[in-house]
Order: structure tokens, then C-alpha cells, then sequence
């Protein structure tokens, strides 16, 4: 083989097989963020929806294009308004955080929620975006919402 043919083979072939496996590795991924027992997307640094999972989509009955559309929709609209600021807030800071928050179904229901949020970054530190994952908090949520009976003093 000459110079030229190995020099040829050792840098074509590593990309050639990483081409053929990206694919691969990137439809298991998505399977797998698919169908995780959680609702999952992600945000750019200006906020705007770029991915959410299919899990989500089910959850809210909506189209990927909706729900980038209007990604707030499924937000009950008491919680709206607190959502936003500490979103800001919270992205101000490019730190984790979370919050409870009421979650549109298909069906029109809402459901409580604990939604938990990462920054992302790449490996020199610059701010990619965010990661998020959405929680069922059904039982704890209603709870909360109950009346408290105190009964008589001293009993």
C-alpha cells in the first residue's frame, strides 16, 4: 500500500464509520428520551421550544409544530404568569431549578407537575440552552389542596 493509500484509509475510514453509526446512535437516543416514564424538552438561551419528547406530545395532545408554537398553552393559566418570571429569573441565573406547576392533559384536565430545570453547555462552558423534565405530582398536589380540619383545641 503507498503513502498515499494508507494516509487515505486512516483517516477515511474512522469518519466513514462514524457516519454509519451516527445514525444508529441517534435513533437510540430518541427512542430512548421517547419513551423515558417522563415528559421531556428542551429550550434555547432565548427560551423558544426546540425538542420536546413524544411522551410530552401525548400528554398535551398536541403536534410538535403547536407545541412550538405556543409552548405556554398547556400552562394553566393561574400558574402562567408566576411560571414566566421565575423562568426568567431562573435563566438569568443559569443555574437548576424546579417548580410546581399545573399541566394541561388531552383531554383539557390539568395535572400538578413538578417541573425541573438545567442549564445545558458545551464543553467550553457557553450556554446551550436548557434540559427539562416534567414529574407527576398527582397525589402530593391534591393533597395540598385539601382543607385542613384542626378540630377542637387540645384534642
Amino acid at each position: 500500500m503507498s503513502i498515499l493509500e494508507d494516509k487515505l484509509v486512516t483517516h477515511i475510514a474512522p469518519r466513514k464509520l462514524a457516519n454509519e453509526f451516527l445514525p444508529q446512535s441517534q435513533d437510540s437516543l430518541r427512542l430512548i428520551i421517547d419513551t423515558i416514564p417522563t415528559m421531556a424538552w428542551t429550550v434555547r438561551p432565548d427560551g423558544a421550544v426546540d425538542f420536546v419528547n413524544q411522551r410530552w406530545l401525548d400528554y398535551a395532545g398536541l403536534s410538535l409544530e403547536e407545541e412550538i408554537e405556543e409552548p405556554t398553552r398547556v400552562i394553566h393559566p393561574e400558574d402562567l404568569p408566576r411560571v414566566m418570571e421565575k423562568r426568567l429569573r431562573d435563566m438569568a441565573a443559569a443555574e437548576p431549578s424546579e417548580d410546581e406547576i399545573r399541566l394541561r392533559r388531552a383531554d383539557g384536565e390539568y395535572r400538578w407537575f413538578l417541573v425541573r430545570t438545567v442549564p445545558l453547555r458545551d464543553e467550553i462552558h457557553d450556554e446551550l440552552g436548557y434540559a427539562l423534565a416534567a414529574i407527576k405530582l398527582e397525589f402530593t398536589a391534591l393533597l395540598r389542596e385539601l382543607p385542613v380540619d384542626k378540630g377542637p383545641v387540645g384534642q
